[in-house]
């Protein structure tokens, strides 16, 4: 949909910019890919605990994030920003951490373990709206 959206708005005489466009397909792609992984591993004999899973990939890419931090901000900017953390940075860390990444991706894989594929992928498209409905009943 992503795709659509900017290929859409280069049509209309709009600049999308060749780095976001691929950044776009990349996304799209290392996503399809992450639930082939997901399914194929938990279609094995010995299926792990999805939390496991969820858990142990977690840990992937916080090396490349570090690295990229590393680049774009620089040693400075990285040494700030862990020494000026306050209460909402550290709350927020823990709701993106525990409850969107090893809940969410949680059921996501129980979800992909136990329907195909076809059936489940459609459910991703609520991810926004559902974000959208927790955020508006925060703002109230």
């Amino acid at each position: 949909m992503g795709v659509l959206v900017l290929a859409e708005a280069s049509l209309n005489g709009q600049h999308v910019a060749l780095l976001g466009f691929l950044l776009t397909l990349a996304a799209a792609f290392c996503w399809a890919s992450g639930n082939i992984f997901n399914k194929k591993i938990m279609q094995l004999e010995t299926r792990p605990a999805v939390m496991s899973l969820v858990v142990w990939s977690a840990l992937i890419p916080i090396v490349p994030f570090m690295v990229a931090s590393y680049l774009l901000d620089g040693p400075t900017v990285m040494l700030h920003s862990l020494v000026t953390l306050d209460l909402t940075t550290i709350l927020s860390l823990i709701y993106l951490a525990f409850v969107a990444t090893i809940v969410g991706y949680g059921i996501w894989g129980a979800l992909l373990g136990r329907y195909e594929t076809w059936r489940v992928a459609p459910l991703s498209l609520l991810v926004p709206v559902v974000g959208d409905r927790q955020c508006g009943a925060l703002a109230e």
